[in-house]
């Protein structure tokens, strides 16, 4: 197994020159660009203004680096390490310093030290050494550079002479050989695709490739405002963007990888979990047609008397990359299939996973060990997305006039006209008749039925609908007159970004008898659950093609268990399976159409993944709820090529698609939904106004600069108070430090814990919101109007806040904004008023040790329901006090009414014990137990008898009547 550094000492390298200030490295470099001034960089902890002073002086330093440098060349290579490791935001500056390097005398330089290391004798551990700094210098270069057949050029004969003296030299076993290999296929590579910057969206591979992962990317932005030339450009624009979305975080988590190998001390990888002891266990055909072949791979970390935690992150459709030798300059790329079951005993030291090869799976060797990369961005959406962008033309592309061309005036779907009438609501309504739409339609208020109208007659529609305004009833009632009346052939399709949301709507759609289908297995619901295609279909048929695809798989797996090349058989295993899979999707389709599904519902990524069946299907109809969270990409690839009609429901100044790098929001613009850039582009958005959910008092939060015209259903002023509070909204203000408050958290116990951006479209009574950031120079997230309208608006009936007001306004002018309304509400303070419902007391609060007893000190003194008073000092109790236990003595009597209970007044009674004088049947007088029956119990009272055995006798009462004895009257 290759181990994970490529030389014996990896450590950070320690360079000669003592430690000098950046005003000694300034003079020196202003002074003379020369060998001294560059191994200066090692001795200064701010490259960024060393970087600052190089760029500044970059025709010098071109000249310099073609000068001739003899034996100081590797000094030369030594002062560069630290450019190759600032980091990814100085990427450009990083380039810029390189690119004076590829200068034809430099390399010549390079390449004639290497032909000198053949002939002369060196010692092996002081050559190993030099030839490191080569290899640094040569790996940043051909990974990163910009397409270039001069540069290629330069690299690969520099490259032959490295390999050719490495081999002269005895070093073939070692891992330096490896790599230059590696580097040398990368320019082979390379060279083929030279031109791989003009190459249009349908060339492109949808996976990540060893060619360009490394080059910085310089992408024309989504288009927020204005029109596309054509679909060639729209599809171009889009699957660059969003294949680069994924990307991006790859990169800088490889280049952050490599550059710790170099010795770079670096923070904790934030996109890659990197395993290095990785075994290919062995190569299996999977038995499903729909599948290939699979590698099992078993991962180590620890050993069994040291276990180490193994990352629990694995998800089924993750990419995965191999790489026998640790650089990733070349790589192969697998997609997680299925974390496998280990022993119990092995569990907490290693992991078994099944994969599958992406290409030819004899790539993959059995028994080998590789370094396994698996980045935290999840793969399979843009897996499944990019490949409907890619095989998409002019005439799979539906609303083409809208999306592409940015034309914004109104038409009607294609399957009405003009004559057309609904029934809604019991009313007979003409779609396009002169006459007003009636005002009492379902219950919804005027701005919804104006949307509603919009949404019937036009065929794009945009429908903003602010927190609490009824969004998602309006989806249903839209849902429900379209099939009443229905004028197309084919079920309406609803897509999201998110699984709750398409089931919130879904739902109450199958309970009232709709037939709907849910795509995809992670629905929460458990009524959908049953809806999924598997449990609605039968599938039947396709035994021939399966036959043929089990007989290819068993002929690869032997060829390559012996070696043999198998790209004819794996080009006509690919072609088979495909053709079984678009017979397997026609064939759902089919069976769901002769059902008479009128809904479908799922998430863009799970229609993107069954496109080719919703194609069969045709939906002409599509319904995008929370629009304003969903990527453009992910909705054109949901779009069937017989849609006609398509309704946006949304609000943009919500949440925005989630992107996955910097870039792609700050840069690219790909975080401006298709619902944003629409409203961008002019067209008419019916926004709704009237909120049902917050109290006037949270809802004013917003108001004044998020939703200006935004009006309060009557029924909010009747929202009942937070019991204990005496405000229903509080900022709580303080002045306690990040770091500090993170050391003094409590747990929390029976209470919902969410992030923001998870909580969309949720909401609850009271909520809690924790605003993390204090004296920090910036808030983050926090600054964004987007979460902040989220974040105060999932509240009904009390929000409180936690967080520092001036950190907050320091950041955002919307917070300062807050602070007014707050101000005047009295709704802002250091301290929270608690107020006792029992005594109406009022106290204030401003640490967790305050709220002891809910604040309130009088005593309880409520009347139980035993007649005694609670004795306990006020207190908060959800259930009243049905589990409080009186400690009181009971006052209960006996069911004899004589004696009173002696126990606590929480204790069962049970049968009363005490004696009583009682006249039994018998006649005799007994003190006995309260609770025995007279006529039970069993009389002792010394009798006499006379036997006819033995005389005259003594016996207790109850056995003087016995045939034995005979009573004697006293």
């Amino acid at each position: 197994m290759h181990s994970k550094q490529a030389f014996p000492d990896s450590s950070p390298l320690k360079m000669e020159p003592n430690e000098m200030t950046l005003r000694q490295t300034a003079e020196l470099l202003a002074s003379e660009i020369n060998i001294k001034s560059l191994l200066c960089l090692y001795s200064t902890s701010d490259l960024n203004k060393i970087t600052s002073m190089l760029l500044k002086r970059k025709l010098e330093l071109q000249l310099f680096f073609k000068s001739d440098f003899s034996s100081e060349l590797i000094d030369v290579l030594r002062s560069l390490v630290p450019i190759y490791n600032l980091p990814n935001e100085l990427a450009n500056q990083k380039s810029e310093i390189l690119s004076t390097t590829h200068c034809e005398e430099f390399l010549e330089s390079i390449r004639l030290y290497l032909l000198g290391v053949k002939k002369l004798p060196r010692n092996r551990s002081k050559l190993l050494e030099e030839l490191h700094f080569i290899i640094l210098y040569l790996d940043v270069n051909v990974n990163e550079i910009p397409p270039s057949s001069i540069h290629y050029n330069r690299f690969w004969s520099v490259l032959k002479v490295f390999h050719e003296t490495l081999l002269d030299r005895g070093f073939q076993s070692d891992n330096l050989v490896l790599w230059i290999s590696e580097l040398m296929q990368l320019i082979e590579k390379k060279s083929l695709y030279i031109n791989r910057k003009d190459l249009c969206w349908r060339e492109c591979s949808a996976y990540p490739h060893p060619v360009d992962i490394f080059e910085s990317k310089d992408l024309i932005p989504n288009k927020t405002l204005g029109a596309y030339k054509d679909f060639v450009e729209y599809l171009n624009i889009h699957f660059k963007l969003y294949k680069e979305d994924f990307e991006s975080n790859l990169r800088e988590g490889l280049l952050h990888y490599k550059a710790k190998l170099r010795g770079a001390s670096f923070k904790e990888n934030l996109e890659l979990h990197v395993y290095n002891r990785v075994r290919v266990e062995s190569i299996e055909v999977d038995k499903s047609a729909k599948n290939g072949f699979f590698h099992k791979v078993t991962i180590v970390v620890g050993n069994k008397e040291e276990p180490n935690d193994i990352n629990k992150f694995f998800m089924n459709g993750s990419l995965l990359l191999f790489s026998e030798y640790s650089q990733f300059s070349t790589f192969i790329l697998a997609i997680l299939v299925d974390v496998l079951e280990l022993p119990e005993e092995q569990r907490k030291w290693s992991k078994a996973l099944k994969v599958s090869v992406i290409g030819d799976p004899s790539w993959l060797k059995v028994g080998h060990c590789y370094t396994m990369i698996e980045p935290k961005t999840f793969f399979e959406p843009y897996h499944q997305v990019l490949k409907v962008l890619q095989v998409m033309d002019s005439q799979s592309f539906p609303m083409m006039k809208y999306i592409v061309h940015a034309d914004v005036s109104p038409c009607m779907p294609g399957y009405i006209n003009v004559n057309t009438e609904y029934s809604i609501d019991g009313k007979t309504i003409k779609l396009f008749g002169k006459d007003k739409w009636p005002r009492d339609l379902l219950n919804l208020n005027f701005q919804q039925i104006e949307a509603l109208q919009t949404s019937l007659t036009h065929e794009f529609v945009l429908i903003q609908g602010p927190p609490g305004t009824g969004k998602t009833y309006l989806a249903q009632n839209i849902i429900n007159i379209l099939i009443q009346n229905k004028h197309f052939s084919t079920p309406i399709l609803l897509i999201s970004s998110k699984n709750d949301s398409v089931d919130r709507i879904l739902e109450p759609l199958a309970m009232s008898g709709r037939k709907v289908v849910r795509l995809g297995g992670q629905s929460k619901s458990a009524i959908l659950k049953k809806c999924t295609v598997s449990n609605l279909i039968k599938r039947v048929g396709g035994r021939e093609m399966i036959e043929s695809i089990n007989n290819l798989k068993d002929t690869i797996k032997k060829k390559i268990d012996t070696n043999e090349k198998i790209n004819e058989e794996l080009n006509s295993f690919n072609r088979e399976q495909k053709l079984f899979l678009e017979f397997r999707e026609r064939e759902d389709a089919h069976q769901l159409l002769s059902a008479g599904v009128e809904v479908i519902g799922g998430t863009t990524a799970g229609c993107a993944r069954l496109r080719c069946m919703l194609d069969n299907m045709q939906p002409e109809v599509t319904i995008v709820e929370d629009a304003n969270e969903v990527l453009e990409p992910h909705v054109v690839a949901s779009l069937s090529k017989g849609c006609k009609h398509v309704i946006l429901l949304g609000d943009h100044k919500q949440l925005q698609p989630n992107v996955a790098s910097k870039d792609g929001s700050e840069k690219y613009n790909l975080d401006v939904s298709l619902f944003e850039r629409m409203g961008r582009c002019g067209m008419k958005c019916s926004v709704l106004r009237e909120q049902r959910r917050m109290r006037p008092e949270i809802a004013s939060l917003l108001s004044p600069v998020i939703y200006p015209n935004m009006l309060n259903h009557p029924r909010v002023n009747d929202l009942p108070n937070v019991k204990g509070m005496k405000k229903n909204v509080f900022f709580i203000n303080h002045d306690i430090s990040e770091e500090k408050a993170a050391k003094s958290n409590p747990a929390i116990k029976n209470i919902e814990i969410h992030m923001i951006d998870s909580y969309s479209g949720q909401e609850n009574r009271i909520i809690l919101l924790s605003l993390v950031r204090s004296q920090s120079s910036a808030i983050g997230f926090l600054s964004s109007n987007n979460r902040i309208a989220v974040a105060l608006s999932r509240a009904e009936c009390g929000l409180y806040i936690i967080g520092n007001m001036k950190t907050l306004m320091n950041g955002s002018q919307l917070w300062s904004s807050i602070n007014e309304v707050l101000q005047q509400q009295n709704g802002i303070g250091k301290s929270i008023e608690l107020k006792c419902q029992n005594h109406q007391t009022i106290t204030s609060v401003n640490k967790a040790e305050d709220f002891k007893n809910g604040g309130c000190n009088v005593p309880c003194k409520s009347k139980l329901e035993c007649g005694h008073l609670c004795k306990l000092t006020c207190h908060p109790l959800a259930d009243g006090h049905k589990n409080y236990k009186c400690k009181n003595i009971c006052s209960r009597l006996c069911p004899r009414k004589i004696h009173r209970c002696k126990k606590k007044c929480s204790e069962q009674c049970g049968p009363c014990r005490e004696l009583s004088e009682r006249q039994l049947p018998c006649g005799h007088h007994l003190r006995i137990p309260c609770f025995e029956n007279d006529f039970d119990y069993v009389c002792v009272y010394p009798t006499e008898v006379m036997c006819l055995c033995f005389g005259q006798l003594t016996v207790p009462c109850s056995e003087a009547d016995s045939c034995f004895y005979t009573r004697v009257e006293v």
